[in-house]
C-alpha cells in the first residue's frame, strides 16, 4: 500500500514540476475548481465506486477461494482487473482523452479492444467450464440427475 501512495504521489511532483500543472489542480475537487454545483458529474462518481467496489470484492474473493478452487479464483482475479481497468479509464478519461488525443488511440479501437478482452474472458471462463454454476450441481450431467436438491433458488 506504501508503494501505491508513493507512486501517486510521484506522479502528481512529476505533474507539478515537470508539466507545471498547479497542484490545486491535480488535489482538488474537479466540480470544485470549476466553481460548478456539487451535482456535476454525480452520475459517473457513481458508476466508477461501483466499479472500484465490484473490483474490490472480486479481487478479494479470488484471494481467499484461489487455494480451493484455482478456475473460479482466476475467474474473480480476471473480472476484478477487468473492473479495475474500467475504474482507471472511467476516472482519468482514457477513452475519450488520454488515448485519442495524447497517444493518438482512435475511441472505436479502444471499445474493440475492452469487447475483445470481453470476449476473451467469457470464452475462458463461460459456460463449458461452468465457473459459477459449479457450485449448483447444474453443470455436470451426473448430478443434474441426482436428486439432491440445487443450492441456487
Amino acid at each position: 500500500m506504501a508503494v501505491v501512495v508513493v507512486v501517486i504521489m510521484g506522479g502528481v511532483a512529476a505533474a507539478n514540476i515537470g508539466l507545471g500543472i498547479p497542484l490545486i489542480v491535480l488535489t482538488s475537487d474537479p466540480a470544485a475548481i470549476a466553481e460548478a454545483p456539487f451535482y456535476l458529474g454525480a452520475v459517473t462518481m457513481l458508476r466508477t465506486a461501483l466499479f472500484a467496489g465490484a473490483a474490490a470484492v472480486c479481487l478479494v474473493a479470488a484471494r481467499v477461494v484461489r487455494g480451493r478452487d484455482r478456475q473460479l479464483g482466476g475467474f474473480l482475479t480476471a473480472l476484478g482487473l477487468f473492473s479495475a481497468v474500467f475504474v482507471v479509464d472511467d476516472s482519468f478519461q482514457g477513452h475519450k482523452h488520454v488515448l485519442p488525443e495524447i497517444l493518438g488511440v482512435p475511441q472505436p479501437l479502444t471499445f474493440v479492444v475492452y469487447g475483445m478482452a470481453a470476449l476473451a474472458g467469457a470464452i475462458r471462463y463461460g459456460a463449458s467450464s461452468c465457473v459459477c454454476q459449479r457450485r449448483a450441481y447444474s453443470c455436470s450431467p451426473s448430478r443434474a440427475s441426482s436428486s439432491r436438491p440445487s443450492p441456487i433458488p
